[in-house]
């Protein structure tokens, strides 16, 4: 979940299983130019997606079998979190990021 304020940041959370985990921060534009440009580079290999502020989370991402694998990493370098998506729900999202692009 990305929760945009008045001052151009945006607070990022990772919510699963009724428990939302803080993620960071950073502003909309950067987040949805970094998800845009990993989700149209569909090579194999896992890379870095994003880091956010504050939180010091980083995410790393793979397109695996026609889907999409992030995983986030927290401040001391431990992966907490795996999110996969289905082909369907990463065209949806990089439909609802490309908005946000500035392009």
């Amino acid at each position: 979940m990305i929760v945009p304020d008045e001052v151009g940041w945006s607070q990022v959370r990772l919510s699963a299983a009724g428990v939302t985990r803080p993620l960071g921060a950073e502003t909309l534009e950067y987040i949805a130019s970094k998800l845009t440009a990993f989700l149209s580079d569909t090579a194999p290999g896992q890379r870095w997606v994003f880091s956010l502020s504050e939180l010091h989370v980083s995410a790393y991402g793979d397109h695996v079998a026609g889907r999409v694998v992030l995983q986030f990493q927290d401040a001391e370098g431990r992966m907490f979190a795996t999110l996969e998506l289905t082909a369907a729900e990463m065209s949806e999202w990089k439909q609802i990021v490309s908005r946000h692009t500035g392009a």
